[in-house]
């Protein structure tokens, strides 16, 4: 409000109301028209066709790719095979090599039984972990037991013949 010491008096402002503002597109001059008595201009050039820029040959229901769908493999699966890939499998196949290694290991000397005896622990955890592995915890499991039996008979002979070497009298 003002003061009484203010020497010009406020002047008051009716409210304004906003009108609604309507949109009008834009219209653009239409093109001149040839007249009916004046053929079109021939051109020096033959007529062609304007390039489409979507291919003319494709059906128009195909469906168009995912732009965030995962980039394709660089490789063609053969017909048949699937490429998706299938559960773990890592510990299955760790048994059945580490078996694999202890029978060999096991014909020389008995060296066999460290990986051997691994092989069948990890074979039975293969066997209640990875139930879709099959294969390889049974391989795991048959090469494990197999070289064990293996190393133990190689010990066997070895001990034996130790003791049957200490015991005999040399003249």
């Amino acid at each position: 409000m003002a003061d009484s010491d203010d020497p010009i008096p406020p002047i008051p402002v009716p409210p304004v109301e906003a009108a609604p503002i309507a949109y009008t597109a834009p219209t653009q001059p239409a093109a001149p028209q040839p007249s009916a008595a004046q053929p079109p201009a021939p051109t020096p050039y033959p007529q062609q066709a304007a390039p489409t820029p979507y291919p003319t040959s494709a059906p128009l229901s195909v469906p168009r790719p995912d732009p965030y769908a995962p980039p394709a493999p660089a490789y063609a699966a053969p017909s048949g095979y699937t490429t998706q890939g299938g559960p773990a499998i890592g510990l299955s196949v760790a048994a059945m090599i580490t078996g694999i290694v202890g029978v060999f290991f096991a014909l020389f000397g008995g060296l066999g039984l460290f990986p051997s005896v691994a092989a069948v622990i990890m074979g039975h955890i293969a066997q209640k972990k990875q139930k879709w592995a099959r294969g390889y915890w049974i391989t795991a499991l048959i090469t494990g037991y197999i070289g064990l039996a293996i190393s133990l008979f190689v010990i066997g002979i070895f001990a034996l013949a130790v003791i049957v070497g200490m015991t005999t009298e040399y003249n």
